[in-house]
């Protein structure tokens, strides 16, 4: 009790002292200001981008953007490389017109993916829209907690959160199918 008694009186030198809170003594007539006094405001440069405007007007802008240029170039390569499901007349023998950009080595063709990498989980839609779901909330959940300052990391997770939509966009409305 003595300890205890002594501690009440006296302030401990290594007790931490935050910014914006008043460190007055404890004792049995008032109590510990570092206990009852309202968090401080966070300097700048550590406010989180969930209560910053400034981080969500860039995040969901590069989003936005985004998905406009993943679906824009999904429908330019349908167009232009064509279709390799679509019937003759759009695509003769049912196959589409490669781009050859480097002989046997590089060309642009289109795909229509079943599944997630290579094919996997073929025909599990329902599995893959709620993994893209759940990406999209993990992608949210790692904005909200970055530095309102960190555009780099931002303008990332807005581009990944960008390419998941897209990819949901497509299984929603293309049979389950992401063009690639």
């Amino acid at each position: 009790q003595s300890t205890l008694k002594r501690a009440r009186k006296k302030p401990r030198q290594d007790t931490p002292v935050y910014p914006g809170r008043d460190p007055a003594p404890a004792g049995p007539e008032k109590k510990s200001a570092l206990s009852t006094a309202p968090p401080a405001a966070l300097p700048a440069s550590q406010a989180k981008a969930g209560r910053c405007v400034r981080a969500h007007i860039w995040f969901w802008s590069t989003a936005g953007m985004g998905l406009a240029v993943d679906l824009a170039s999904k429908q330019w390569a349908l167009k232009t490389i064509g279709n390799p499901e679509a019937p003759a007349p759009y695509a003769p023998g049912g196959s589409a017109r490669p781009i050859v950009l480097i002989e046997d080595y590089l060309r642009l063709v289109t795909l229509h993916n079943p599944g997630a990498v290579a094919g996997m989980a073929a025909g599990r839609t329902g599995w893959l829209i709620l993994a893209s779901c759940v990406g999209m909330a993990l992608l949210f959940w790692l904005f909200v907690r970055t530095p309102a300052h960190y555009r780099f990391e931002h303008t990332a997770l807005g581009l990944l959160f960008a390419g998941a939509l897209g990819n949901l966009c497509d299984r929603v409305f293309n049979q389950g199918r992401v063009v690639d």
